[in-house]
C-alpha cells in the first residue's frame, strides 16, 4: 500500500506543480461539461428563488450568478443564480434538455439570439447519462481543476497564436470565467468568424426558422416549472449588432414572443441604460474583468420588472 501510494504521489505531483506553472502564467482551460450542466439544470434549493439562466456561450461567459445574487441580496431577495448557458449551443437546446432533467425554477432567464433559429441543435440532446457515465463527468470536472496536463494541446496553440482566450474556468455554478489576450490580431480573427456568420445568417435567413416550435417550448417548460420569464438579449457590438438589429425588425421575434407571452419581460443589454455601455472584447463575448458589474445591474433590472 505503502508503495502504491508513494507512485501516486510521485505520477501526480509534477502534473501539480506544473499546473501551477500554468495558473502563475494565468493558463487554464476547463469548459463546461455535462456534469457542470446537468447538475446545474437538475437543482432546486427550497425556500430560495431559484433562477435558471438559459443560451449560448455569451450567457455561459458573461453572466455570473455569484454577482447577480448579490444584487437580489441587496434587495432583500435570497435568490439562487445557475448559469445554464452552453458554447456552441442555443435557447431551443437548453430548453429541451431542462426538460430531460427536471426541477422548479422561480424565474427563467433565456437568451434571445437574433441571428439564429432558437431552436437548432435542439435534437441533438444527449440521451441520459448513466450512473457511471455522470460520476465519469463528475471526476473529469474536478481533475479539470487540479491537473490539466491533458489540456497542453490548448496551451500550445495559443502560445502559435491560435486562440484568443488566455485563461476559462468553469466555476460549478455554471459560468465559464474568460480571460482574453488583449492583441489586436488574434481578436482580429475572432471578430471577423463572428461577422461572417451574423452575414451568413442574415443572407440565408435561418433565424425565421422554427419560431413556432420554441413557442411551444417555452410555453411547455412555463406550464410545468410556474416560472416567471425574462428574455436577455446579450451585447453585442460593431457589425454584429447593425445585422442583428435589422434580423430582429425582421423576424418581428421580439413582439411575437410578447404576444405569446403578455406578461414576460424582455431586456435588451445593447439598449438598456445600465447595460448597453459594456462593450465586448471581439463583437460578441464579455470578458470576465466586465461581467461581475454587468450581472450585478442585469439582476437590478431584473429586479425592477418584477418586484418594484
Amino acid at each position: 500500500m505503502y508503495k502504491l501510494i508513494s507512485k501516486g504521489i510521485i505520477f501526480i505531483f509534477p502534473i501539480i506543480v506544473l499546473n501551477q506553472i500554468y495558473l502563475s502564467a494565468g493558463y487554464l482551460f476547463s469548459t463546461k461539461n455535462e456534469y457542470v450542466l446537468i447538475r446545474n439544470l437538475k437543482i432546486h434549493i427550497p425556500k430560495k428563488i431559484n433562477i435558471k439562466v438559459f443560451g449560448s456561450s455569451r450567457i455561459e461567459n458573461g453572466i455570473s450568478p455569484f454577482m447577480m445574487e448579490n444584487a437580489f441580496a441587496s434587495k432583500g431577495i435570497d435568490a439562487r443564480v445557475f448559469n445554464c448557458g452552453k458554447n456552441g449551443k442555443y435557447p431551443g437546446w437548453g430548453l429541451t434538455m431542462q426538460e430531460e432533467y427536471f426541477s422548479k425554477c422561480d424565474i427563467l432567464l433565456v437568451e434571445l439570439i437574433p441571428d439564429r433559429n432558437q431552436m437548432i441543435g435542439a435534437d441533438q440532446t444527449p440521451a441520459k447519462l448513466s450512473w457511471g457515465s455522470y460520476l465519469d463527468q463528475c471526476l473529469s470536472y474536478h481533475l479539470n481543476h487540479v491537473c490539466v496536463i491533458h489540456h497542453l494541446p490548448n496551451l500550445v496553440s495559443d502560445l502559435r497564436g491560435r486562440l484568443p482566450i488566455k485563461y476559462m474556468y468553469t466555476h460549478k455554478n455554471g459560468w465559464t470565467e474568460t480571460k482574453y489576450i488583449k492583441k489586436t490580431d488574434r481578436l482580429n480573427r475572432v471578430h471577423e468568424k463572428v461577422t461572417s456568420w451574423a452575414v451568413e445568417s442574415y443572407s440565408t435567413k435561418d433565424y425565421l426558422q422554427e419560431e413556432n416550435v420554441y413557442i411551444k417550448k417555452v410555453r411547455s417548460i412555463l406550464k410545468r416549472t410556474g416560472a416567471k420569464l425574462v428574455f436577455i438579449r446579450m451585447p453585442v457590438n460593431g457589425i454584429v449588432k447593425s445585422l442583428n438589429d435589422k434580423m430582429l425588425n425582421e423576424s418581428r421575434l421580439v413582439d411575437n414572443l410578447q404576444k405569446a407571452f403578455p406578461n414576460s419581460i424582455f431586456i435588451d443589454a445593447t439598449t438598456e441604460p445600465s447595460l448597453s455601455r459594456f462593450i465586448t472584447v471581439e463583437g460578441s463575448h464579455l470578458e470576465g474583468s466586465t461581467v461581475a458589474l454587468f450581472s450585478y445591474y442585469l439582476a437590478e433590472v431584473i429586479y425592477s420588472n418584477l418586484y418594484d
